[in-house]
């Protein structure tokens, strides 16, 4: 049996939605060396993204979503992907390392960790402290962000963890998808593309590791554009017309907008792949942990003891804080991207299964025949 990219995606909870407003760029961040030593490896494209979660603070805006926090990643040029984000204020500074502390160990290590931190004093006095940390499973070389149509761009990463196979896909400007010719020998990931037009392009880099492949570097290139060319919106096509929908039912429908969007057949929706895709959700919950095999196998061998045949198969993941948070995660990772878009698969099964803290994990099986 052939396999298709599965890859898997995480829409961390973070905070309310208020990308839109711009914080402050005059605030004076302090040296801050105990929170380093605190929170791991320093990173200083992170380091920036925390001085603007700090700015934000001060300036009284609502913390920003996973979407936007993943917005000031590429914006500064930091590659990785499942970034988390710590933003306190208090007046005592020895409690608000505390705090930082029990937070970073709250999430045990998967990789190399990395963080960026910042602290500033607010207009009443209080002590305002950000960090971002991220478990690094990849290093990318340095990667243009701004470029010109038909100059060749080279991808090159070395994964920081074992890796049984890893490749290169693209978002392209207009939302098509594209996977690059790549080549993977002794951890070392290569792929190079030439932008064809002006615009955004969304480079990712997906590994086979333990429980399946997953995306560990994304990258964004402008060509010939300026930011303020770049239109660009979180929302996922049939958001607005699925989203009166409930669970499995508002996901399907967004799975389907977006293939009609881009002109592709509709998936045909099997009962099956639906009770494959619940059992896969509550397992994920269960071991806390957005895998493709969380103890119950890979999505192959699932559709094989179910008795499913397929020369084709796919799968996306993700663990977000509502049904929404997981359909943007996936639309805009361009793996999982490319899943939705692939002609290789024609029918469908998904499963949403709402945790206890409102969060919601999300499995789309994808099946098909060799044509």
């Amino acid at each position: 049996m052939r396999v298709s990219i599965f890859a898997i995606a995480i829409g961390a909870i973070f905070a309310a939605d208020d990308a839109a407003a711009e914080a402050p760029k005059n605030v004076a961040i302090e040296d801050a060396p105990a929170l380093r030593d605190a929170c791991g490896g320093v990173d200083g494209g992170l380091d920036k993204v925390a001085r603007a979660l700090v700015a934000r603070r001060i300036a009284g805006l609502a913390a920003i979503d996973q979407s936007a926090l993943v917005d000031l990643l590429r914006e500064n040029g930091a590659p990785y992907v499942w970034p988390r984000a710590w933003v306190a204020s208090a007046r005592d500074e020895h409690a608000l390392e505390a705090a930082l502390a029990i937070w970073d160990r709250a999430e045990p290590a998967a990789g190399t960790r990395r963080c960026g931190v910042a602290r500033a004093r607010d207009a009443s006095g209080s002590i305002v402290m950000a960090a971002v940390e991220v478990d690094a499973l990849a290093d990318l070389a340095p990667l243009a962000m701004h470029s010109h149509v038909g100059s060749w761009l080279t991808v090159d990463s070395r994964l920081l963890v074992s890796a049984s196979a890893a490749r290169a896909v693209l978002i392209e400007p207009g939302g098509t998808t594209r996977r690059l010719l790549s080549s993977f020998d002794a951890g070392h990931v290569l792929a190079r593309f030439a932008p064809d037009r002006a615009g955004a392009f969304t480079v990712q880099v997906v590994a086979d590791v333990d429980g399946g492949p997953r995306p560990v570097l994304e990258a964004r290139i402008v060509a010939d554009a300026s930011p303020a060319e770049i239109t660009s919106s979180d929302a996922v096509p049939g958001e607005k017309e699925c989203g009166a929908q409930k669970g499995d039912a508002a996901f399907a429908c967004i799975l389907q907008s977006i293939r009609s969007q881009n002109h592709l057949d509709s998936l045909t929706r099997d009962a099956r792949l639906d009770a494959l895709a619940r059992a896969h959700a509550h397992a994920m919950m269960t071991s806390n942990d957005v895998a493709h095999d969380a103890g119950d196998g890979d999505p192959t061998q699932r559709l094989d003891a179910a008795g499913i045949r397929a020369t084709m198969v796919g799968e996306n993941v993700a663990h977000a804080e509502s049904v929404i948070g997981a359909a943007r995660s996936l639309y805009a990772s361009p793996s999982h991207r490319d899943n939705m878009l692939s002609r290789d698969f024609d029918r469908f099964g998904v499963a949403v299964v709402i945790a206890k803290d409102g969060s919601a994990w999300v499995v789309e099986e994808l099946a098909g025949d060799a044509r």
